[in-house]
């Protein structure tokens, strides 16, 4: 996939089409805070003209957050129509939480946890950024429980204006997850194969998942050539006997 739309919902180009940006927080984090702070507006309006004795849990702050993230576009349409924040843009803190992995771990994809931690290899991610989960997803919550190469971005949350943590930093971290394999910065979610594919690849050489993109570019690239030159030919052709019909 050449583009995509990332988490914080600009469109950007990605070798492996599946990452986030930081910069500013994701929409589908938005909603949260916008429906949380809309829910509490609510709660104390309820409070001060029917003297409720305590509140209650929004059933939205009871979603998973990966269910929160579904519903977004609606849910903040909703929370903003009803009273929220007069934007989303309002909204400028978010705690740190660990978003909780579901999956079970397959032998391949423990076995694989394995061998990234002995060879060192590190994942840069941060709690917000649903490709991060979906990556953690991919190794299963059992293996993920004996992974030491996650590095959190974002571990005191995300703050308007915070500054990513020093070890991303360091890392020359620009997007989520990025992975550090045999010292190359692979940027997108990978594979259990293109994982295998890095880790077999010595340090030095060109990373497999690049070449790999570049090569299915390069055919997307002759592919689109043909079919242009094959439009060309026929737009001739049909000028051509029009010419002809015309003139007998």
């Amino acid at each position: 996939m050449d583009t995509m739309r990332g988490c914080s919902g600009r469109v950007i180009a990605s070798p492996l089409g599946a990452r986030c940006l930081p910069g500013r927080l994701p929409a589908r984090l938005l909603v949260a805070q916008a429906s949380q702070k809309h829910y509490q507006q609510k709660q104390q309006h309820k409070q001060q003209q029917q003297q409720l004795p305590e509140e209650k849990e929004s059933p939205l702050l009871l979603l998973p957050h990966t269910l929160r993230a579904l519903c977004a576009p609606a849910l903040l349409a909703t929370a903003l129509a009803l009273g929220g924040p007069a934007s989303a843009s309002e909204v400028f803190d978010l705690p740190y939480y660990k978003p909780e992995v579901t999956t079970d771990s397959s032998k391949r994809a423990s076995s694989m946890v394995k061998t990234l931690n002995a060879a060192g290899a590190k994942m840069y991610g941060a709690f917000w950024c649903s490709h991060c989960f979906q990556q953690k997803q991919a190794f299963g919550k059992e293996a993920e429980k004996t992974w030491q190469g996650y590095v959190e971005c974002y571990p005191d949350g995300w703050h308007q204006g915070s500054p990513i943590a020093k070890a991303c930093a360091d890392a020359s971290v620009r997007a989520f997850p990025s992975w550090v394999i045999n010292d190359r910065l692979v940027e997108g979610e990978l594979s259990l194969d293109e994982l295998e594919a890095e880790l077999s690849s010595a340090p030095g050489e060109p990373s497999p998942t690049m070449v790999a993109y570049q090569a299915a570019q390069a055919t997307r690239a002759a592919q689109a050539t043909l079919a242009a030159e094959q439009a060309t030919l026929a737009a001739e052709q049909a000028t051509q006997a029009a010419a002809e019909a015309a003139s007998q």
